[in-house]
């Protein structure tokens, strides 16, 4: 599609493809904003060989980013940043309570999901041989000085928990591995 702002992308064993779509490119500023107050406008799309692309179901998210077939080569796993373009809420301190791994069955229906609170800015997805499924990070939760802030101003107060710049490996149940 022209006006998608494409991400990530898997191979399907009947030789087509998987998409993840972040959002439309005719307005970014919008779809953006859109993005970080929860309203989904990205999804998945499908290319079948001989087809053209499709949506796949009910595949809504709000900033979907990475992507990888399951071990059945049907099923797909999504990475999803919250709804948003990111799962922590710095104005309120607190991490989103939305999933940031999301499975959806052949036909595009969410069938699992799980991993809630455990990561900021969910960015890359792999599912290995045993079906596990991994992901990294970009962000974290530390405290930063407010824009233009002398050097030497004290920090505002860090979080409880932090969280951020890692790797997690998921059971396909959504069990903490590592």
């Amino acid at each position: 599609p022209d006006n998608a702002v494409l991400n990530d992308v898997a191979a399907l064993p009947d030789g087509g493809i998987a998409v993840t779509h972040m959002y439309d490119r005719e307005n970014e500023t919008l779809a953006q904003l859109k993005s970080f107050i929860g309203l989904s406008d990205g999804y998945v799309w499908r290319w079948a060989p001989g087809s053209p692309p499709r949506i796949m179901g009910n595949t809504a998210a709000g900033m979907p980013n990475g992507i990888e077939i399951a071990r059945d080569g049907k099923s797909i796993w999504v990475g999803e940043r919250c709804g948003a373009n990111s799962c922590w809420d710095a104005k309120a301190g607190e991490m989103s309570k939305l999933d940031i791994i999301l499975k959806f069955d052949a036909n595009g229906a969410l069938v699992k999901s799980f991993g809630a609170g455990m990561a900021v800015f969910p960015h890359g997805i792999h599912v290995d041989a045993d079906g596990n499924v991994w992901i990294t990070e970009v962000e974290d939760t530390l405290t930063r000085r407010a824009p233009g802030s002398a050097a030497d101003a004290p920090l505002p107060a860090p979080p409880a928990k932090v969280v951020g710049h890692q790797v997690i490996k998921f059971s396909p149940d959504g069990k903490v591995l590592l």
